[in-house]
This record gives C-alpha cells, sequence and structure tokens, in this order.
C-alpha cells in the first residue's frame, strides 16, 4: 500500500474511488441510441431545485368563437350565443366567415354577445350554428371614455424529475481477469449499461405520463415520480393518416403545415424509419443531408417545406413494435429542455456511482443513476403522426 506525502487531493487518491459525473461526456459516445434526451441536453439543460418543476405559459387573447344555436339566427336578431363570450368586448369588429357580414358589439354577458348587425357595406344575414366569428378590430366613438382591457391568464405546468437507475455487477474474480474482445469484462459492461440507461430515459421521454405515488413512502423509502413524455403533453397536431394507415405526400404536408402555423422556421422530427422511407421517396430532390461529424455523430437529414424546414433523424426505438413503427414527432426543440435535480450543493444529473456492494461482497458493483425530467411548453408548436401502416 503507497502512501501520499502532503496534500490529499482528486489526482492522488485511488482513481476507483472517485464518483464520476459522466452526463455529457459518455452520452456523446453514442448520441444516436436516444435522440431527443441528447439533443433536449444538449440544446436545453438546466437544474431545477425541486423534483416537481413548473413554469407558466402564456397566449395571446383568443381573437375568434363560433356561434352556438342549433336554428340560427335571422338578419334581424341582434343577440348572439357564442361558443366563450368572454373573446369579445364592446367596440369590437367582428366578421362572420362564412358569409362576410361585419357586426360591430354593444356589450357581451356571460356568452350572449349583442350586436350591431349589417355594421359595414355588406348586409345583415342568417348567423348559422357554427359559423365562426373572428373580431377584425375595433371602431371606437370620439371622445370615448376608456375601453375595458382584455388579457388573458397565464397557465401552470408541471412536470416531475424521474429517477433512474440501472446496476451492473461483477465478481471481482472477473474484475481480475483478462479477457479476449474486450480486455476489462468491468469495462465492457459500463459502456452496455450506460446505452440501456440512455435508452430508459428516451423511451420515457417519448412516452411517460406524468405521476407521483406517495403511497410508498415509509421510514426508508420515499415517494416514486415518473415524468412525463412528449406524446402525452401533445393534442393540438395530433394526426394519423385515416383507418387505412395509407400514408400519402399530401396527409404529411398537411401534417408540417400545421405544426408551423404556430410560428418558426425549424422542427426536429423523429420519424419511424417507415415514415422516413416515404418521406425519401417523395422529395428527394427536397433533401438535404448534414455531414455526421458536424451533427454530433448523428445522421440528420432536411426535408424543405415551403410553410418551414423539417431536420429529421430516423428513430430506431420506434422499429421496437408495430405499434410505434406508426409514429412520428415533429418538435420545436426552442420549447423542449432536459430538467435536472440540483439544489443544496448536489447533483442528480448522470452519474457511475462505483463501490455499491454491501460490506464484505466479493464483488464489484456500480449504477448509473440519473434524476431528469422533461420540460415542454406550447404543445401547438409540436405534432404527433400516428397509425402509419405504408405510403404511396
Amino acid at each position: 500500500m503507497s502512501n501520499i506525502s502532503g496534500t490529499r487531493a482528486t489526482e492522488n487518491i485511488n482513481q476507483d474511488r472517485r464518483k464520476y459525473d459522466v452526463s455529457d461526456r459518455l452520452w456523446l459516445l453514442d448520441a444516436d441510441a436516444a435522440v431527443l434526451a441528447f439533443f433536449a441536453r444538449k440544446l436545453n439543460k438546466k437544474a431545477v431545485i425541486d423534483p416537481e418543476f413548473r413554469w407558466f405559459e402564456k397566449s395571446s387573447p383568443a381573437r375568434y368563437s363560433a356561434a352556438n344555436y342549433s336554428t340560427g339566427y335571422t338578419a334581424g336578431e341582434t343577440a348572439i350565443v357564442v361558443d366563450d363570450g368572454t373573446v369579445y368586448k364592446a367596440g369590437q369588429v367582428v366578421q362572420n366567415v362564412l358569409t362576410g357580414e361585419q357586426m360591430r358589439v354593444v356589450s357581451a354577458s356571460s356568452n350572449t354577445v349583442t350586436f350591431t348587425r349589417g355594421w359595414g357595406t355588406t348586409s345583415a344575414t342568417t348567423v348559422s350554428d357554427n359559423d365562426t366569428l373572428v373580431i377584425i378590430g375595433n371602431a371606437n366613438a370620439e371622445g370615448a371614455p376608456f375601453p375595458t382591457p382584455l388579457t388573458s391568464q397565464v397557465t401552470k405546468k408541471t412536470n416531475y424529475t424521474q429517477i433512474f437507475r440501472e446496476p451492473l455487477t461483477v465478481t471481482g474474480t472477473q474484475d481480475s481477469t483478462d479477457l479476449y474482445a474486450g480486455g476489462n469484462d468491468l469495462n465492457e459492461l459500463r459502456r452496455e449499461h450506460l446505452r440501456l440507461h440512455m435508452l430508459d430515459i428516451e423511451r420515457q421521454f417519448l412516452f411517460g405520463e406524468k405521476k407521483e405515488d406517495v403511497s410508498t413512502v415509509g421510514s426508508t423509502s420515499g415517494p416514486i415520480r415518473s415524468t412525463g413524455g412528449v406524446k402525452e403533453f401533445l393534442s393540438t397536431n395530433v394526426s394519423t393518416p385515416g383507418t387505412t394507415g395509407i400514408l400519402t405526400e399530401a396527409v404529411f404536408e398537411a401534417w408540417i403545415q400545421n405544426i408551423f402555423t404556430k410560428g418558426g422556421d425549424k422542427r426536429l422530427g423523429l420519424l419511424s424509419p417507415l415514415t422516413a422511407s416515404a418521406v425519401n421517396s417523395w422529395a428527394k430532390s427536397n433533401l438535404v443531408m448534414y455531414p455526421k461529424d458536424k451533427t454530433y455523430g448523428i445522421a440528420i437529414s432536411s426535408y424543405l417545406s415551403i410553410h418551414g424546414q423539417l431536420d429529421f433523424v430516423v428513430e430506431r426505438l420506434f422499429a421496437e413494435n408495430s405499434t410505434w413503427a406508426g409514429y412520428s414527432f415533429a418538435l420545436d426543440m426552442a420549447n423542449i429542455g432536459y430538467r435536472y435535480l440540483a439544489a443544496n450543493g448536489k447533483n442528480r444529473d448522470t452519474k457511475l456511482l462505483k463501490d455499491r456492494q454491501t460490506a464484505g461482497s466479493d464483488v464489484v458493483s456500480e449504477e448509473y443513476m440519473t434524476e431528469a425530467g422533461l420540460f415542454l411548453a406550447d404543445e401547438a408548436r409540436h405534432g404527433f403522426m400516428y397509425n402509419v401502416k405504408t405510403y404511396t
């Protein structure tokens, strides 16, 4: 046993005793195995101070609603029931998109809005159930009093950090044995189990559902939490080619169009091998390939649409079963992030923890541990497609 002369430091102690933070260095070794988690970490990685993390979202006030009366209204009726009366206030000029008639709001009470009909040059006419009534501006009298402000509320969103653990063990004898095809078995297991750890995080970030189970709280354990994944968050731009499952270029382009409606000119696509083949067959002249050495070793192609640019990768996890084989996501990475727990001088991002064996055991036990969750804001900027079975 050697002695240390002078100050003990991280570089002169037994290096096997150190607990390495491998959060970025080792993830990069196999980035294409967990594309979503990798890019979330690379582009928007932040610490949170509580296992339940929150953010707030706010959109501009809605500018339209729809008539809500099964028999509709005649040209002479001024009080019209709508789906959401909070959209309107006195002075607004509203257009019936279907007929072109413009109306000026006199007052709004609950979901009943009173209008001056035929406000512009287009004559008043029938307002049918579900006609869209869009606000095109406001018209105010000279010297009128201060108008009523109309603002929107913020909405609280939450998710949890999840504890991911991936253990590995070899006997002391195995660890001391030289092997063909790999040399040290422990090093090989570290690489193998890091990949498994990454894939677990990737699947959870894609398909996880938010959950906190406090029934497990006791003298030796605390709550169990799961982080919600992309699929759970999305509801607006969810598309399918229908029961036949036949994906056409027109259906794909309509999906892309809806996703870019909220703004931005780029999205990251995680496409199933089947959908990627479809895109490749339709639009070879619109595809651009990026060199792997400029994209962290990940093969990225770009589909150029008039609506925006979809930089996509083949998500090979989707080939694991027939249901996922029909899945694809388009994600606004400016609104997706990786959140890891870190506070009080402690960091729960991915680490390889050594010496996890019980005292006296003739084994070497280690584990990868991560406590992290997915951040996803403004779900309407993202999209999900499912049930793709073939393409034309």
